[in-house]
Parts: structure tokens; sequence; C-alpha cells
């Protein structure tokens, strides 16, 4: 557990509580890339990694991945959707960086969405629409 020491004093403790230890979410992990390898292998399918916070738990992923199936590399592209302002008070999500041009066609694709944590949901409520609006307006341009 980190521990912060100032000058001459005890050390004491970042965290008011651990939920969970590394070695449990590692495990965690290692079953979700079992799972993801089992439902996505072969399939046209798109990672979209919300930065910056699920950055660290994209990459243990993927390298979960790696290690239960050299053989699958998944396609994982980056956006970005805050919450806060310079205030960093917290607000509405809001798109800061969208997905790259090339990977914005989302017409029978399977996207995954990875995110660091959901507390009330507002930020993947907002990116899964946002991503939706995207494959319904390709679909809906396709159609005429």
């Amino acid at each position: 557990m980190p521990e912060v020491q100032g000058l001459g004093a005890t050390p004491t403790s970042l965290y008011k509580e651990i939920l969970y230890s590394e070695s449990e979410v590692d495990a965690r992990i290692a079953v979700m890339a079992v799972d993801i390898t089992r439902n996505y292998k072969g399939t046209d399918s798109l990672f979209v990694s919300l930065l910056n916070g699920a950055l660290p738990f994209t990459a243990k992923l993927m390298r979960a991945i790696q290690r239960h199936d050299p053989h699958f590399h998944p396609n994982v592209q980056s956006m970005i959707v805050s919450r806060y302002g310079s205030s960093r008070e917290p607000g509405q999500p809001h798109l800061v960086t969208d997905l790259p041009p090339d990977y914005r066609v989302l017409t029978k694709r399977h996207v995954v969405l990875l995110d660091d944590l959901v507390d009330g949901g507002g930020t993947t409520d907002f990116t899964e629409r946002h991503l939706y609006g995207m494959a319904q307006r390709l679909w809906s341009e396709s159609c005429w």
C-alpha cells in the first residue's frame, strides 16, 4: 500500500481503504483477456480507450491478451471525453479528442469501450451515444 512520509513523521496511507489487491485486479484482467479473445478474435472489432484514465488499464489488458493469445492483435484507438473544465469542477461530459478520422466508420464493427471507472455512468453514456451516432450517420448516408 503506498505510503506518505514526512520528515520525522510516521508513515500514513494514501488510501482510506483498498478494495482489491493488485494481484486480484491482475487476475480479473487475465479472465477478461480470455473472454475478449474468445468473443472478438476474427471479428472486425475496435477497442476504444478513454484517455487519460483508461491508459494503464488498457495497457494491462492488451498485455494480458498477448500473453493469452500472441496471434490476436486488437485494434486500439483513443478518445478523450472529459467531465471537467479548467476549474476542475465536474460538469456535463464533452468530447475533447475524437477517434482518428480513419477509425470513425463504425458500421458493422464490434466496438469495445475501455474506461478506468464507471461512477455514475455519465461519461460512458455520452461516449456510447457519440459512437452510436457515428454508426447511425454513416449508415444513413450509405442508404442514400
